[in-house]
């Protein structure tokens, strides 16, 4: 009988049954073993990692993805197993060879295979940032184009990944704040612009890179929008964020400087009754 799971990294498993053989202390099904993975909240252990690569190689988990139904469980239990078993040592050292199943997976249809292809397309750049320059590009170009993201949780895996490879070194950070700044000129969407001064907000912050004054410019424009009201609150929301989470950074100071006394004029104004008033609201 198979062991229950409590952490897969704590179980109890022998090297091998037999010569050659996998061991059977956890499921030999792939979808059964992929669900109790998903309930877990770590990774399984390097030793377990390489049993169950052995038992399941890399191309039958990406059929078995391949083939679920978009959104189903299985879909969600298969994609959050490969999540997991990428961040150990065995599933690190596969990364190179599966980036051909992440590149074609942030094209998916399925928001969950395109939010595992851009955590693979993370963990791949932060692998490549010293030895593959251009490798790294490539998986940039991916990931700051992932973060304008229909689906939220798409967007947001992209921007988690960015963010942690900007932690790699600041010419990096510098690199993909350059490439966030591009990317949020050409963008006409008010949210996906919004998140994606988050980012270079949270990059800024975080590696020390970026201009914090030309950052706070932007932040302003959005402010200033008098066609969109929604956006202004967002956007205000945005500022009161990152002035909360880093209020020490040059970005928050830069932003209290320019946007205090503004929002001290607005809230001290008359109230209007009309809905274009409604950033007006917020700010007071």
């Amino acid at each position: 009988p198979r062991a229950r799971l409590g952490t897969m990294s704590a179980m109890d498993v022998d090297p091998r049954d037999g010569p050659g053989e996998p061991s059977t202390s956890f499921p030999r099904d792939l979808f059964e073993l992929a669900s109790d993975v998903a309930m877990v909240g770590a990774p399984p252990s390097d030793a377990v990692a390489s049993q169950i690569f052995q038992m399941h190689p890399l191309p039958d988990v990406f059929a078995a993805i391949g083939e679920a139904d978009e959104g189903s469980k299985r879909e969600g239990d298969l994609c959050s197993f490969l999540d997991r078993m990428f961040q150990t040592g065995p599933g690190k050292a596969m990364l190179a060879s599966a980036m051909p199943y992440a590149r074609a997976g942030v094209q998916a249809d399925s928001p969950r295979v395109r939010q595992l292809a851009c955590a693979q397309l993370g963990r791949a750049a932060q692998q490549v940032v010293a030895a593959a320059p251009d490798e790294l590009a490539r998986y940039l170009t991916s990931l700051v184009d992932a973060v304008g993201d229909e689906d939220s949780g798409v967007a947001a895996a992209a921007a988690d990944a960015l963010l942690a490879v900007s932690t790699t070194s600041a010419s990096v950070g510098e690199q993909i704040l350059t490439r966030v700044s591009t990317s949020t000129q050409n963008e006409t969407r008010a949210e996906p612009r919004l998140r994606r001064h988050a980012l270079a907000a949270a990059i800024a912050a975080g590696a020390g890179a970026g201009d914090a004054a030309a950052l706070t410019r932007a932040l302003l424009l959005e402010l200033d929008s008098p066609n969109d009201p929604l956006a202004s609150v967002a956007t205000m929301e945005l500022v009161a964020e990152i002035v909360e989470n880093t209020p020490t950074s040059a970005v928050a100071l830069a932003l209290c400087d320019a946007t205090l006394p503004r929002l001290a004029a607005v809230a001290a104004a008359e109230p209007r009754d009309d809905e274009n008033d409604a950033a007006a609201g917020f700010a007071r």
